[in-house]
């Protein structure tokens, strides 16, 4: 292969003295064959990613007439490269399958190498709006919306760790009413800050939002501060 063209030989017979020649013309005549391709990678014909993630296709192919080769790579149908290789990149929005098609043409014969490409897609925690700590004394009431956006616009649930008793979340809404049993003495040192009205208690409240799989978590630090309220007087019966 790729010997093709005219040749001029000439044959000589001899006796030992005396010689006599002849001019033959060789032709060689072309035999075309279709490129072909010696070595690929990936080595699989179905490639399974995930969303994110991409994949460096490459192959080697040659001619045997020594032709000069053209490439194309073609995905679904739509050409995107003209070299050896192709680099295929995904984001988060590439879920599905596509093919992708490696062509060699020596302008006669065309030799073709196909790949499935198969995009997983990846499940990305929600984004939480920051929420800062709370302070509120006891019989105040605190409302807290919670918010959370999900990049892959899946639904959010939300959910809630340690919530004190009653407490209530409904939806993306958190309330609480806590009442006068919230802050307590227990103890020495609060004894000592209830003298100078300075008892309070925290309560650490974890949220959750969740979107189709994975999860996102804020933690909220509530602090209650102790409300002083005027002695109650029993009933005292009248006395003669």
């Amino acid at each position: 292969y790729g010997d093709a063209g005219t040749y001029d030989i000439t044959v000589t017979v001899s006796d030992g003295e005396l010689s006599s020649s002849e001019e033959v013309l060789l032709i060689v005549e072309k035999k075309e064959e279709a490129p072909v391709i010696d070595s690929f990678s990936p080595s699989e014909e179905e490639v399974n990613i995930n969303e994110g993630d991409s994949v460096n296709f490459k192959i080697s192919a040659y001619d045997l007439n020594k032709d000069t080769l053209s490439y194309s790579w073609e995905l679904d149908g739509k050409k995107v490269s003209d070299i050896d290789n192709y680099n295929f990149f995904t984001d988060y929005n590439s879920e599905g399958t596509y093919t992708l098609g490696f062509y060699a043409s020596d302008s006669r014969f065309v030799t073709k190498k196909e790949w499935k490409i198969n995009v997983k897609n990846f499940d990305r925690a929600p984004i939480f709006m920051p929420i800062t700590n709370i302070l509120i004394k006891e019989t105040q009431k605190v409302t807290i919306n919670l918010e959370a956006t999900d990049p892959d616009d899946d639904a959010v649930a939300y959910s809630a760790e340690n919530m004190p008793e009653g407490a209530s979340l409904n939806g993306n809404v958190f309330s609480w009413l806590p009442g006068y049993e919230a802050v307590k003495r227990e103890g020495i040192v609060n004894e000592f800050l209830d003298k100078y009205h300075l008892l309070m208690n925290s309560y650490a409240i974890t949220f959750i939002a969740k979107g189709r799989e994975k999860e996102a978590k804020q933690r909220v630090r509530i602090t209650v501060l102790d409300v002083n309220r005027n002695p109650v007087l029993g009933d005292i019966e009248n006395i003669e």
